[in-house]
Parts: structure tokens; sequence; C-alpha cells
């Protein structure tokens, strides 16, 4: 997706997609998800970082907001509640 490593946890029809902070990874979001079982929550390892540690391209907040809004696109996801942690 986008080049970018993803965790997703199943739950419902609403979806959260977690961003983030600047040195961590999608793990960030796990208690989030076990927090809202009735939601599905979608977490990307942002460049540079997790498993996206080889994505090559430019760094920075603008590339992350192109890679996350490919990324939204990939998955057909519109809608979401768009979560970030230390921006």
């Amino acid at each position: 997706m986008a080049g970018l490593g993803v965790t997703r946890w199943a739950g419902g029809a609403s979806t959260v997609v977690g961003l983030p902070g600047l040195t961590s990874t999608s793990a960030t979001w796990t208690h989030l998800a076990s927090s809202l079982p009735d939601w599905t929550v979608v977490a990307p390892d942002l460049r540079g970082r997790g498993r996206s540690m080889d994505v090559a391209g430019p760094a920075g907040l603008a590339g992350e907001a192109a890679d996350v809004a490919r990324l939204l696109a990939e998955l057909d996801l519109g809608g979401v509640v768009l979560a970030g942690h230390s921006m």
C-alpha cells in the first residue's frame, strides 16, 4: 500500500487511520485498536520507520501526507477518522 508497511486490526464498518509519531511505528495504535473492537483501525509505518524502513523517496511531512493520501485511495477508504500522534 503506497509501498508502506500497514497494520490493520479488523473491526466494524467505521475506520480509524492512526498515524504514528516521528520516531514510532504502527504498533503505537495497538492499545487503541484493542479499546475499539467495533472499529477497524489501520496504521501505516511511515517512510524510514518500522516495515517502511527501506521505502525510497522524499522524507518530510509533505511526502508523508502524499503517502497517506495514496494509501487511503488504494484501500478505498473514505469518511475515516484520522488520528495523529506527536506531529
